[in-house]
């Protein structure tokens, strides 16, 4: 069976990596071994973050025009080559879905999202026609997907009711060889291969960071995370960030701030691919998937603030690795980064850690380095979370169980186009 799917936000095929693109693409995978087949409908962009209202406006008409499309174009096939259901990943304010509902209602197939983040603080804000099309959207689909339960409440006062919300543990797919147990000799070997051709002690203790070099939040969870280096007594560490963006040069420069002892690092033109401020931090910009993968492989900890994040696919990647991780906690009641991370046992959660000019953060990591023993038990920990609920195979087990509901009657399913 033939499902549409869209991301408005960022579509899969976008050739800058994030979270959002990642797990777009770990939702058609889990789709496809769910057993459908999947078919992006479009690769329209409704994102606009500056709250222009006249560039709303031109989205909106592109993608009015664009599911005209989409509509004649699916009525022009044989029944039997027509999507029986369409999916959106992320409903959001600053990209609404401007073609599934439309779509799916002209057609008479169900509607389904999943990460539907509908805020009421933005029913009169610089957004609000985002904000009442997805809130439209998220009345409209026959099941919602919830992957981070700080979207329920805004879900609930929106008219969604439980019998339309699937919970979901966040999931990733990994490749095979970073999902298996480190082996001392294996992690060491290929700690003195990544520590040769980047210029890194081996001997150090290493804290990985994988996030875009960018502005807004990302930018204040990098202003966190300097503060805390700052504040490390300890000297044998290397904090190692993967990532690029526009904000690379002013992020560099305020590891710099943090630690002045050594000197500054260089003027952007003259950056390698791999710059260092200060001797211990080290920017090694983007890298293709497998890499990354080595690098939390070889790391020891997880360092990342997570400032008003959901819940962060690199911090769920490091886990599968078998990396701990030190993150922090922005709301009471959990949410967010504590649905993967569970505090004492696959990490350490730091409550706000921007109000203290990163102390208790830094502490946190000081802890963790200083007891290795507490360190291999939470990699242990990690590593079994992650393949016992964070899996795709788990996840394509539960959709497959929500969906086919929805798609034909049971005895009519009994192939897949």
């Amino acid at each position: 069976m033939k499902i549409a799917f869209y991301a408005p936000l960022k579509p899969p095929s976008h050739p800058r990596p994030s979270g959002d693109r990642r797990l777009a693409r770990h939702f058609i995978a889990a789709l496809k071994l769910a057993g459908f087949t999947v078919e992006v409908a479009s690769e329209l962009r409704a994102w606009e973050g500056d709250g222009e209202a006249h560039r709303q406006a031109d989205i909106e008409a592109q993608g009015k025009r664009e599911a005209a499309r989409l509509l004649a174009d699916y009525r022009a096939r044989p029944a039997s080559k027509r999507p029986r259901a369409w999916f959106t990943y992320h409903l959001y304010h600053k990209a609404p879905d401007w073609l599934g509902p439309a779509v799916s209602a002209a057609l008479g197939i169900p509607y389904i999202a999943a990460e539907a983040s509908i805020a009421a603080k933005q029913k009169h804000g610089a957004w609000s026609r985002g904000y009442d099309e997805s809130a439209a959207a998220a009345a409209a689909a026959r099941l919602i997907f919830n992957l981070n339960s700080n979207d329920l409440p805004g879900l609930r006062a929106h008219g969604v009711d439980e019998s339309r919300i699937v919970q979901l543990k966040p999931f990733a797919e990994i490749p095979a060889p970073a999902a298996v147990a480190k082996s001392p000799p294996d992690k060491t070997q290929l700690r003195r291969n990544l520590g040769a051709r980047f210029g890194i002690d081996p001997a150090a203790r290493w804290l990985l960071c994988v996030a875009m070099l960018r502005g807004g939040d990302k930018r204040e969870s990098y202003r966190i995370l300097a503060n805390a280096a700052g504040r490390l007594r300890c000297d044998d560490w290397r904090l190692i960030l993967i990532g690029d963006g526009t904000a690379a040069a002013d992020i560099e420069a305020e590891f710099a701030r943090q630690l002045p002892e050594l000197p500054a690092p260089a003027p952007a033109a003259a950056r390698g691919p791999a710059a260092t401020v200060a001797g211990r931090v080290h920017f090694l910009g983007r890298l293709p998937g497998d890499a990354v993968f080595d690098w939390l492989r070889a790391g020891d900890l997880f360092v990342w603030p997570a400032y008003n994040e959901a819940f962060g696919m690199a911090t769920l990647e490091a886990m599968a690795c078998g990396l701990p991780v030190v993150a922090g906690r922005w709301r009471d009641g959990g949410g967010g980064i504590s649905d993967i991370v569970e505090h004492a046992v696959t990490g350490v959660l730091v409550e706000r850690p921007d109000q203290d000019g990163g102390a208790a953060f830094a502490a946190a990591v000081e802890e963790l380095l200083g007891s290795p023993a507490k360190r291999s038990a939470m990699a242990m920990a990690a590593a079994d979370k992650f393949n016992r609920l964070h899996r795709l195979e788990h996840a394509a087990a539960e959709i497959r169980k929500a969906l086919l509901p929805l798609l034909a009657p049971v005895d009519a399913v009994d192939s897949f186009d």
